[in-house]
């Protein structure tokens, strides 16, 4: 014979065995209250298909044993033997196992009551406890915090805790899930179903174990589903990041900003399109806005190239900024142009200069502020008569500095004190050796020899100081007020250094070692230790000349350029003669300007060419030669007497018998007796210098020698008429005068 057992092995020391036939009538009941319905309403399980494991799940479930194992076992049991009849007298009496039995009754009575008041003395879900054990175990509640309640991974489902749920399951109620890996019930829709399941919160994704935090921006990540997705953040290459087109605000993932908005950082602007960058980086605010150089066009939403002076613009940001350029109506159509307190030099808009600046024209000089260029000094000034600088304009003549009594009055933080003499008594002004700085707004100490300056205020005016423009430094820096002083301190340049006039020309008592503490402005440098002049140079008395070139007057050799290169001029006597000496080749030279120096002059007959070079002739002047033809010969009005060209004879000069050539033939003249004479048949004119043909009879004369007297004609001036003398009559057939018959 057989029997069936389920024995049901607990591990917190409880012990049971429960027979299958004792199960006939059970039904398995669930963990879940609502569940306990569908299987009250459930057919009955025949007992010989009652699945252990469901055994199991009722034991856990109604016997509190969590962790019982439950075992079927068949047991086979031996046939029976008949009974000796020894033994049948041996048999208790029935009434003693009445008693026996009614004893076991009572006594399970009595224990069904011990345990019913016991379980009666303990407490259920919420109600007030000090101790785990006044809690109804076996409903696995327990005393949480003075009240009975389910332990952190379980719920009451309406008769007892049980577990509570994981990820993905059904649920009415978080606490149905599982917290301690932080599920909570949330509607969940998924593939268009939507149903409430156990599943993280909307800031948390599911790791596969537990809920966990969804990552912010820069985080490592392997999937979308791990970043914050609330603040547009996906995963992009291992880290939650921005798309392209977006940026991280610090919150959350931002469409990247447009012209004009607010900014920290570059990657905040759209530079993609649009060409934007931040103006300033963090930790300032700055607006999106183009690259130096462009402006913003609406026209296409992007930004620009800045446009160049005297460009044609409609406004002033699309000219270029750092030029300092703005878009004027001053011009048609509008364009470019500097600011009205600005001039263009050809590269950019430069400010205007302020007083005491170098200057050209007006234009340079800061009209706003009332300034004008004077023209003589070239500098800018105010009109000094009715306006005097004050350091930033042009003002009607007044204190700069504001009144005052003592130092207390005036801004210490600016240097300044309460000055007591000159121009600024009673007012707020420098101290000595201080002047007023109007690009910081404070009192600087005066700046020293060849320093910058934009007025003479800023200088040293202890030293002598003042504001001069440097043609050298092409600015204005700070000198001696009198060009002919120096300043001691040019080597070292110090506030015991003073400008100290200039040393003259040839004093040998000074040693000089720069030729700026000569009289410079007389031309004068430092040589050898001295204040003299170059070689190149010669001393007047006054200045250092330079050395006079050809021709110029001169009283001494010393002041003609008479170096042994060239041109060795020498201070001579002028050919032509006079009082005047110059400065000359030697007699024996000629000047070649093309060259610059004197050459030996060339001899008679010899070649010669000519040239806008030569100061005189190749030919020697001495000899009076002149070049003729590319040959040194005398002129026509000269003749060549073995040793130089002589002028010929005029009318009665000495002649040579038979040399016409020594008189001068163009006047019609000839040697005639040793003298320069008209043939018989001429008279000299003196007031023509010509030979003349003299007149016949009745020709107009108005001496005798005008009129013929040669073969016989014996003409004589009478009444300024050629006539024949008294007794004489003119023969026209003879063409003379003949005596009259008697």
């Amino acid at each position: 014979m057989f029997h069936k057992l389920n024995i049901v092995t607990p591990t917190n020391s409880q012990l049971g065995l429960t027979t299958a036939d004792e199960l006939e009538n059970t039904t398995i009941l669930s963990g879940d209250a609502d569940n306990d319905n569908k299987f009250r309403n459930a057919p009955r399980i025949p007992r010989n298909k009652i699945d252990p494991n469901d055994f199991q799940t009722y034991a856990i479930d109604n016997l509190q044993l969590d962790d019982a194992e439950i075992q079927e076992l068949v047991i086979e049991s031996a046939p029976s033997k008949p009974i000796s009849p020894w033994k049948k007298t041996s048999e208790v009496p029935r009434w003693l196992v009445l008693i026996f039995t009614n004893f076991l009754i009572m006594l399970v009575i009595a224990t069904f009551c011990v345990v019913f008041i016991y379980q009666k003395s303990q407490v259920g879900l919420d109600e007030l406890c000090l101790t785990d054990s006044n809690c109804n175990s076996r409903v696995g509640l327990m005393c949480t915090a003075g009240k009975c309640s389910c332990s952190a991974a379980q719920f009451w489902n309406g008769r007892r805790c049980v577990s509570q749920r994981t990820f993905n399951r059904s649920c009415t109620s978080s606490s149905q899930c599982n917290s301690l890996i932080k599920l909570a019930c949330m509607n969940v829709t998924i593939s268009s179903y939507t149903d409430l399941l156990c599943w993280c919160s909307a800031s948390q994704y599911w790791t596969g174990s537990e809920c966990v935090d969804l990552k912010t921006f820069n985080e490592t990540c392997s999937s979308n589903s791990e970043c914050q997705f609330t603040d547009f953040l996906t995963c992009i290459n291992g880290r939650c990041d921005c798309n392209s087109t977006q940026f991280w605000d610090y919150e959350y993932c931002e469409n990247k900003r447009s012209y004009g908005s607010q900014c920290f950082s570059n990657y905040w602007c759209n530079n993609a399109t649009a060409g934007l960058q931040c103006s300033t980086q963090l930790p300032t605010a700055g607006t999106c806005d183009c690259l130096t150089n462009q402006y913003w066009w609406t026209g296409n939403n992007t930004c620009m190239q800045q446009l160049s002076y005297n460009s044609p613009c409609s406004f002033d940001y699309q000219c270029l900024t750092n030029l300092s350029l703005s878009c004027s109506s001053s011009t048609s159509p509008s364009s470019c142009q500097c600011a009205d307190n600005y001039w263009y030099n050809s590269t950019k808009c430069t400010p205007k200069f302020l007083s005491g600046a170098t200057c050209s024209s007006s234009i340079q000089c800061d009209n706003t502020v009332s300034l004008s260029c004077n023209l003589t000094a070239q500098t800018c000034t105010c009109n000094e008569s009715i306006y005097v600088w004050d350091g930033t304009q042009c003002v009607a003549r007044r204190s700069i500095g504001g009144a005052c009594s003592s130092n207390n009055d005036c801004l210490a933080s600016q240097n300044l004190v309460c000055a007591t003499t000159g121009v600024w008594n009673r007012t707020c002004a420098c101290p000595t050796n201080y002047y007023w700085n109007t690009s910081t707004s404070l009192c600087v100490i005066k700046k020293l020899w060849y320093q910058p300056c934009a007025s003479s205020y800023e200088c040293y005016d202890g030293g002598y100081l003042s504001c001069q423009p440097n043609a050298a430094l092409n600015t204005t820096v700070c000198d001696c007020t009198n060009y002919t002083d120096y300043w001691t301190g040019f080597l070292s340049n110090a506030y015991t250094d003073y400008c100290t006039p200039k040393i003259n020309y040839g004093v040998p008592s000074f040693t000089c070692t720069s030729s700026y503490q000569c009289r410079d402005y007389n031309y004068i440098t430092c040589n050898s230790g001295q204040c003299t002049c170059t070689t190149y140079q010669y001393w007047d008395g006054i200045m250092c000349e330079a050395r006079l070139n050809y021709s110029y007057p001169c009283n001494s050799t010393s002041m003609c350029r008479n170096w042994a290169s060239g041109p060795n001029l020498q201070c001579l006597t002028p050919p032509s003669g006079g009082s005047t000496t110059q400065c000359l080749c030697t007699s024996t030279q000629y000047y070649d300007y093309c060259l610059d120096r004197c050459y030996s002059a060339i001899g008679y007959q010899l070649s010669c060419s000519t040239s806008s070079c030569y100061a005189t002739s190749m030919c020697d002047q001495t000899k009076s030669l002149s070049c003729i033809s590319n040959i040194c010969n005398c002129t026509n009005t000269q003749w060549w007497n073995t040793a130089s060209c002589v002028a010929k004879g005029t009318y009665s000069a000495s002649c040579t018998i038979g040399q016409n050539y020594q008189c001068q033939e163009y006047n019609l003249l000839s040697c005639i007796g040793s003298l320069c004479q008209c043939s018989s048949v001429m008279y000299w004119s003196s007031s023509s210098n010509y030979c003349l043909s003299k007149q016949s009879y009745n020709g107009a004369c108005s001496s005798t020698n005008e009129c013929l007297t040669a073969a016989g004609v014996g003409l004589t001036c009478t009444s300024g008429l050629c006539k024949c003398a008294s007794g004489y009559a003119w023969s026209s057939a003879l063409q003379q005068c003949s005596a009259v018959p008697g």
